[in-house]
């Protein structure tokens, strides 16, 4: 499974792009043309002004990214089985009363491999958002597709699950939303685009249906999706949407959403030097 997963990853997708996406957009291009030269201006005007808004850098994303990469160092250091045992998404101690796995579990990843793969996704999504969406947004995007996610999981599936990818699927959803509504958004090819990432995560989920968690794929995207669409409840509103928030505020939420992760790195570094 692991191996069809790369081959999708690394082979499937890049030939799906070059070639067959290629190709059907070179010709619904030529037919957009052809049936009306003045709309297909304007299509094209509108994909290539988007161009050039995507790219701006998240600062929220990096700080997750970074979380992510420090918690599996920690992860290694301590061992992998103490810490999935502590803080990964087990259904029996969530329903015990443990709570906190519904969002610990975001921040372990599997390996390198796993910790990569959800770094670009979540990096990439979050260059794009950036453009269109505040960095309040996003991170309260991230932690609450992250939440359901795993509520999902734990509802549907049971089984034992570590790593960010609801959390990540959410940003996806939120984009998908976003460019649904949003009127500047809709020509520009935002949704078809994340259409067809939402499909090869698809693919990639089912032919690794052993290993990955397609409950909080599922349940993340969905958050994600409905946070997107109330984003922009009024289609006419500014781009970028969403306030930035003031250095008090950006220090009150590293408060709220920092202390409980620093106590997650805590209590795994303090086992490993007691020796338990």
């Amino acid at each position: 499974q692991v191996l069809v997963v790369l081959g999708i990853v690394f082979l499937g997708l890049p030939l799906w792009r070059q070639g067959i996406e290629a190709a059907f957009e070179a010709w619904r291009s030529r037919r957009r043309l052809e049936r009306d030269p003045a709309r297909w201006r304007a299509f094209e005007a509108s994909r290539i002004r988007f161009g050039t808004w995507v790219g701006a850098r998240s600062y929220a994303a990096a700080v997750l990214i970074g979380a992510f990469a420090l918690t599996y160092a920690v992860m290694v250091l301590v061992g992998p089985e103490r810490a999935v045992d502590e803080f990964a998404l087990v259904n029996e101690k969530v329903r015990e009363g443990e709570w906190w796995r519904l969002l610990s579990c975001a921040f372990l990843h599997g390996g390198l491999v796993h910790l990569f793969f959800n770094s670009a996704a979540g990096w990439s999504l979050a260059r794009i958002a950036r453009s269109i969406a505040s960095e309040a947004q996003i991170l309260l995007a991230f932690f609450l597709s992250a939440v359901a996610g795993s509520v999902a999981s734990t509802l549907l599936l049971g089984e034992t699950s570590i790593g960010a990818s609801g959390g990540i699927l959410g940003w996806g959803g939120m984009l998908l939303g976003m460019a649904l509504r949003h009127k500047e958004l809709r020509p520009t090819g935002l949704a078809s685009n994340i259409m067809r990432w939402v499909v090869v995560i698809a693919l990639i989920g089912v032919a690794g249906m052993g290993f990955v968690d397609n409950a909080a794929h599922a349940g993340g995207f969905l958050a994600g999706l409905a946070m997107g669409l109330w984003f922009v409840r009024d289609e006419e509103v500014a781009l970028p949407t969403g306030r930035p928030l003031p250095l008090p505020g950006w220090i009150a939420v590293g408060a709220v959403l920092g202390a409980p992760w620093l106590w997650m790195l805590w209590v795994m570094l303090s086992a490993r030097f007691a020796g338990r």
